[in-house]
């Protein structure tokens, strides 16, 4: 059977505690520290302040709601942009700089030259305070023309930092030196300029590491090149080029810089070489057949002992202990110098103009 009175009241679970009080609003978002120093970092260190703006900017993302941080991060952002803004505008307007110095370089590149390749020498507007060349004009060497290029020398092959100046005065000078008599056979037929142009410091940085050895005109307006070819010498004529080439070439690669710092294992090492190329030049000389020539005979005869005189002051000079000996045997052998190249190349029918070297 059922209950039989009446229901009893439903209790209240937990019981009942009044109304509710007044409504309070949520707490406002904190703002995020790293925005705040973004700002500050802006104004005085740029670069750290847009870092850091930019972080910040992520970071609000991930907030909900964003926060004032979000404000302040692209503030910044905005604010650390400003002396970039300015940098690259005034980078624009030096370069557009008509006066600046190097504008105006137009032409080859020296990085694009080849050998065989004819050109002017370059002006003023295309030479930079420090004596650097960028660029040059190019022309057909049937033109016009004031240099060409003989040969092109990678001188990273042979060292790994920049090279000193001793080593472009003298080793730049000997490479360049045997490159042009194997282009033009014989430098002295065009009374020829050896120069060479070699990377910067800055170039070399980049990555650059060509030498560009030249043959120039004196005064310009040459015609037709330089190239010379075996096939237009006679035997007697190839017989003294092949025998004298490689000693001249050692006369390029004179240590000037040694002189000055009194580097004498540098002059030693030199004058070894001069002694060994004289030497062989004089055998070479007396070695060949100049035919039924009695006055080339007699002339190429003369050469060679002047060669052997010249072998025994450097071999003198290879054993000098003290630089202000090593260049009293230099002036000996200097001197020894005489008339005999100049009559063999005469009674050989080549020309007399001695090339001289610029660098």
């Amino acid at each position: 059977p059922g209950p039989t009175g009446p229901y009893p009241p439903y209790a209240v679970p937990g019981g009942w505690h009044g109304p509710p009080g007044p409504w309070q609003p949520p707490a406002p978002p904190k703002t995020d520290p790293l925005a705040i120093t973004a700002v500050v970092l802006a104004l005085f260190l740029w670069p750290i302040g847009i870092l850091l703006g930019i972080i910040a900017l992520v970071r609000s993302r991930n907030r909900k709601p964003p926060g004032p941080g979000r404000a302040l991060a692209i503030i910044a952002i905005v604010v650390g942009c400003v002396p970039l803004l300015l940098i690259a505008v005034a980078v624009v307007l030096v370069l557009m700089d008509p006066e600046r110095e190097g504008w105006g370089t137009s032409g080859t590149s020296m990085t694009d030259l080849s050998v065989g390749t004819c050109f002017l020498s370059p002006s003023s507007e295309d030479i930079s305070a420090e004596g650097e060349v960028d660029a040059v004009e190019t022309v057909p060497c049937a033109e016009p023309h004031d240099a060409e290029v003989v040969a092109l020398l990678d001188a990273g092959r042979e060292v790994e930092g920049y090279p000193s100046e001793e080593w472009w005065d003298t080793t730049a000078y000997e490479r360049c030196a045997r490159e042009a008599r194997r282009y033009a056979i014989d430098p002295w037929g065009g009374s020829a300029i050896l120069e060479y142009y070699h990377p910067s410091r800055s170039g070399w940085a980049a990555g650059d590491r060509t030498v560009t050895c030249v043959l120039s005109t004196p005064g310009g307006g040459a015609t037709g090149s330089l190239r010379g070819f075996r096939l237009n010498h006679t035997p007697e004529q190839l017989a003294y080029l092949d025998a004298v080439g490689p000693y001249d070439d050692l006369w390029w690669g004179v240590p000037t810089t040694a002189e000055d710092e009194g580097d004498i294992p540098a002059l030693r090492a030199w004058a070894e070489r001069m002694a060994e190329g004289s030497r062989r030049a004089a055998e070479e000389l007396r070695a060949a057949d100049w035919g039924r020539g009695a006055e080339v005979a007699e002339a190429a005869e003369s050469l060679a002992e002047r060669y052997a005189a010249e072998s025994g002051v450097w071999e003198s000079a290879a054993g000098a202990e003290d630089p202000h000996v090593f260049w009293e045997r230099y002036e000996e052998a200097t001197l020894l110098v005489g008339p005999e190249e100049v009559e063999l190349r005469e009674a050989l029918g080549l020309g007399t103009g001695a090339p001289t070297v610029l660098g």
